[in-house]
């Protein structure tokens, strides 16, 4: 197989194996493909493949970054409208000696699923 299929078998094993032992997979990608199209490309490949389990993964989008976002607006795989990213990393905060990622959720109840 070539590079892109390689990253399309990737995502599905990683996700399908997540699923099968009980945990919700998801992707912390740069969603922007005018960046790098590697994680739209794979990933809508994979929804193409497997829409049930891709439908279920838990997508936190790298891009844009925004300091102080009006609303929540996170770029997205071309196969998914933002409303189907649960977070979004705006932006990096610098406390003392640590950097942390300052991040949007859309929907308070995804906090039951990541614990």
């Amino acid at each position: 197989p070539d590079d892109w299929q390689l990253w399309e078998y990737w995502i599905a094993g990683f996700a399908q194996t997540l699923e099968s032992r009980g945990f919700i997979p998801g992707f912390m990608a740069n969603t922007d493909s005018s960046v790098n199209a590697d994680f739209d490309r794979c990933f809508g490949r994979f929804a193409e493949v497997d829409p049930g389990t891709a439908g279920r993964c838990l997508i936190w989008a790298t891009a844009p970054r925004a300091e102080e976002p009006e609303a929540f607006a996170p770029y997205c795989p071309s196969v998914l409208t933002p409303d189907q990213v649960a977070l979004w990393q705006t932006d990096s905060l610098q406390y003392g000696n640590f950097t942390v990622a300052e991040s949007w959720m859309r929907d308070e109840t995804l906090l039951e699923k990541l614990w």
